[in-house]
């Protein structure tokens, strides 16, 4: 996918502008005349157009909505305003819209107080759909899973440090670094996350074509290094909003194993809180309360993190196009800050002696100049 800088001072303001093309009907009608195979000027695609439009422009609605609720409602209005930019996407995507009548989403009611006891399961419906326009997967495989809040939340590479310290287990994101040498570019991972062997090979077997774009790992008791192949245009790194790189593997189930795109995920999870916000009131009101907050701190930064990702995400694959919305004027091209490093560091070394050994002389000369006007000396 190639990828765009989009310099802004606001970037959320920015991405919602860049939606505001498909606000028009003639642009809409444009992007499937050019996107469809079997495109034709007939009354269908002037409805499906409109039908675009709409979606994209109840969406924005409901996020701007949701900017000023709290968590209470803010689920829902995140919900709502997902589940339209996924109707956007599944008629970009196929040329024709989701006629689903439900969510695609079940969610087992138990009569427990812990959030983490509540799963959700895929039915026939929207879900499905986008399972199907995204994952290109077969939907009778994921049919036989479900999920809850603790499963989904590990696929979320900006909560990679809270789920671990919240959770107390390994998310399923590790942070990489992009290091260029002699031989080429390489991911460098370096933590606690491989422990042991089996760990190491469970997770690099469940890493979805990371073969197909990467040559073999080398592992060591502390890092992991995989070097890219030349020749492969692709990535399978996922990027959180800071930028930052990650690698994401499958969710074992029952030694099952399944793996979701991001927009697939934060779709799960909002669904699941738009649920329990709305229905299961007790749990979520108690959980919400001063002295239960452990789940509550990590939802409440998802859903800042979804409003500011999900619509980039979904704008991304309408496109076909990374956006990236950066505050950053400018950065010099080819600039490798660690080539640079000893330079930096020699520069700012000198200068600080130079400060010192000014500010001794300045020091020096003040003492004298003390001693000649008061005598001593003399």
């Amino acid at each position: 996918m190639e990828k765009e800088i989009i310099l802004t001072e606001n970037p959320n303001k920015e991405l919602w502008n860049q939606f505001k093309k498909f606000e028009n009907i003639d642009i809409c009608l444009n992007y499937f005349k050019k996107n469809c195979k079997k495109f034709d000027n007939s009354e269908k695609f002037e409805k499906r157009a409109y039908l675009m439009k709409y979606y994209i422009t109840q969406a924005k609605e409901y996020y701007v909505s949701s900017r000023d609720a709290s968590v209470l409602t803010k689920p829902t209005l995140l919900y709502y305003g997902a589940s339209c930019l996924v109707k956007a996407l599944i008629l970009a995507k196929r040329c024709y819209q989701d006629d689903s009548t439900g969510h695609g989403l079940n969610v087992h009611k138990f009569k427990s107080e812990d959030l983490l006891d509540f799963k959700i399961y895929p039915v026939t419906g929207t879900f499905l759909q986008l399972y199907q326009v995204l994952e290109n997967s077969d939907i009778s495989y994921i049919k036989s899973f479900d999920f809850n809040l603790d499963d989904l939340l590990s696929f979320i590479p900006e909560l990679k440090d809270d789920y671990e310290m919240i959770f107390n287990k390994k998310s399923l994101a590790i942070k990489v670094d992009r290091v260029k040498d002699e031989n080429g570019v390489y991911l460098l991972y370096q933590g606690d996350y491989f422990d042991n062997e089996d760990l190491i090979n469970n997770y690099f077997n469940n890493l979805p074509n990371f073969e197909k774009y990467y040559f073999t790992p080398n592992v060591s008791k502390d890092h992991m290094s995989c070097y890219k192949k030349p020749y492969e245009k692709g990535d399978i790194v996922i990027r959180n909003i800071m930028g930052e790189e990650f690698f994401i593997s499958s969710l074992n189930q029952d030694n099952r194993f399944i793996y979701f795109s991001q927009i697939t995920v934060h779709f799960l999870i909002l669904y699941l809180l738009s649920m329990l916000s709305r229905y299961y009131i007790n749990p979520w009101v108690s959980e919400n309360s001063l002295d239960e907050n452990r789940y509550f701190y990590i939802i409440e930064k998802f859903l800042d993190i979804n409003m500011r990702k999900f619509p980039n995400l979904i704008l991304n694959e309408i496109l076909n196009k990374e956006l990236i919305f950066s505050v950053e004027y400018y950065k010099p091209s080819g600039f490798d800050f660690d080539n640079i490093k000893g330079l930096v560091e020699e520069i700012v070394n000198e200068s600080i002696e130079e400060n010192n050994l000014r500010e001794e002389k300045e020091e020096i000369k003040r003492k004298f100049m003390d001693d000649v006007y008061s005598g001593r000396n003399w």
